[in-house]
């Protein structure tokens, strides 16, 4: 895929991709466009010192808040981008499953798909029908 393209595909993606968060913490963002680090659950992660935002470690990151969020997040870009995002392996996708299970959606976060809804015309279909996701194949979405 032509730089340029991926490049569209990303800016497409802006509001389902980028995951503001919830007003009481301003600081924790998606960590999806090159060069970001996959996320990753850290068994010790509350023992463990962390800044505001969550934990990073070298190639991976786990938030504080907004796990479930983030997840859906990025696994709606996974499947409607397939291929873009290069730095997630099939263990990140255990993660990420998990995460979203654990942390169904609130009102928020469907308030939230419904602006950008009303805005873009997409919605991300994880927030509207969570159970998609045991059924769903994201293995495409994987960098190669």
């Amino acid at each position: 895929m032509r730089a340029c393209r991926a490049a569209e595909l990303v800016r497409q993606a802006a509001a389902h991709a980028r995951r503001p968060a919830p007003p009481v913490r301003l600081r924790t963002r998606l960590q999806l466009l090159p060069g970001n680090t996959p996320y990753f659950d850290f068994p010790d992660y509350g023992e463990a010192i962390r800044s505001d935002c969550g934990r990073r470690e070298p190639g991976e990151f786990e938030p504080a808040h907004g796990q479930g969020a983030a997840a859906r997040a990025t696994l709606y870009f996974l499947l409607r981008y397939p291929g873009v995002v290069r730095q997630y392996a099939p263990r990140h996708l255990q993660t990420l499953l998990a995460w979203h299970a654990a942390h169904p959606p609130g009102d928020w976060e469907r308030h939230r798909n419904a602006a950008i809804h009303a805005a873009q015309g997409n919605r991300n279909p994880l927030i509207d029908h969570p159970d998609w996701a045991a059924t769903t194949d994201f293995t495409e979405g994987l960098g190669r």
